[in-house]
């Protein structure tokens, strides 16, 4: 069975003719498109600022949560940064939004190298966002709100 999403042209709704359809891609043992929606239930994927946004609205509603900081980006090799888990730390915020589309062409490790792709962060944005000398042990939810907010300024 394979999913994802199939053409999005004008294709009449094959039971009543009358409005145009967009065409699933869920199709399985040789039947075609087994599913379809009206065109306007499909929304363009968000943008690497809408998804931005939603991680940083996720924080702003837990200002005083303590998140895990990392210690030792600025040392850390740039292949063991990406191949670092997201699991407790502030980046297991950023995959769950990410879970909720499934539209990014990366792995789906759960490591900040996937994060860093989706999100097209460097790793002095890494850094700025979750880095234990800039932070502490810790960084609140408001804090990290923050650091994401101004991400763009530490290109």
């Amino acid at each position: 069975m394979s999913h994802g999403i199939g053409l999005l042209a004008d294709v009449r709704c094959t039971f009543c003719s009358a409005h145009p359809y967009a065409l699933r891609g869920n199709q399985d043992e040789g039947n075609n498109v087994t599913k379809h929606e009206p065109a306007s239930a499909f929304t363009a994927p968000p943008t690497r600022n809408q998804l931005l946004a939603q991680v940083r609205q996720t924080f702003e509603k837990r200002p005083a949560e303590q998140f895990k900081s990392i210690r030792g980006i600025d040392d850390m090799a740039l292949d063991t940064l990406r191949a670092m888990p997201v699991a407790g730390t502030p980046f297991e915020v950023f995959a769950k939004t990410l879970a909720k589309y499934d539209i990014h062409a990366v792995p789906a490790d759960n490591t900040v190298g996937t994060i860093m792709a989706a999100y097209d962060l460097t790793k002095k944005q890494i850094h700025h966002i979750v880095c234990y000398c800039e932070n502490g042990q810790s960084i609140s939810g408001d804090k990290l709100a923050k650091n994401i907010l101004s991400v763009d300024a530490h290109r």
